[in-house]
């Protein structure tokens, strides 16, 4: 009993001590220029620079993300597999809407499947015949490690500045494609 009287009379006496003492803190006064440029991060999260990257269309021809920034254009990077029934959906869901937004946004569609060449991406591509505008590309490892593509249907919507605004995977519907489409168009 003697103990916990201590145990308690030292409590109390260290709790008081604590709650009246007034310590000196001090505060870093930060000004954030909200107006000047961003910082150069590079990185997955929504508000980060996208990853730069260059991949091949099944046209041969080559795309380069940073040529979207440059040029000022928002462009949505898309990672797929042609066996894959959400990306089926995804793209057929895709296609009732794109037409209202295939000039002003380009669409990268990157296989996440390695062995699928340029004949198998051609045909699947074929399926969907509103999506002519979209750059279907070939697979690319590096590109797949620097998105950390681990799901198909991984969707990154990158604005006019190459800063990520959207990332996340699974199908949309066409209400939410909508959503991102016009979020890309207004970036």
């Amino acid at each position: 009993m003697r103990k916990q009287l201590i145990f308690w009379f030292v409590f109390l006496s260290l709790f008081l001590y604590g709650c009246t003492v007034q310590l000196e803190t001090k505060t870093a006064e930060t000004k954030v220029d909200t107006n000047g440029p961003k910082p150069l991060v590079t990185g997955l999260k929504v508000g980060n620079l996208a990853p730069d990257f260059t991949l091949t269309t099944i046209d041969s021809e080559e795309v380069k993300l940073s040529s979207f920034s440059g040029g000022n254009r928002p462009v949505l990077v898309y990672f797929f597999a042609t066996w894959c029934p959400f990306c089926a959906k995804d793209f057929s869901t895709l296609s009732n809407v794109y037409f209202s937004y295939e000039e002003d946004i380009p669409v990268v569609a990157s296989s996440l499947d390695l062995d699928e060449d340029v004949e198998i991406l051609t045909a699947y591509k074929n399926n969907y015949p509103a999506l002519e505008k979209v750059m279907f590309t070939l697979g690319k490892e590096s590109v797949l490690r620097d998105y950390n593509v681990r799901y198909t249907t991984t969707k990154y919507a990158i604005g006019r500045n190459g800063y990520i605004l959207y990332a996340g995977s699974g199908p949309l519907t066409e209400n939410q494609w909508v959503i991102l489409l016009d979020l890309l168009k207004n970036s």
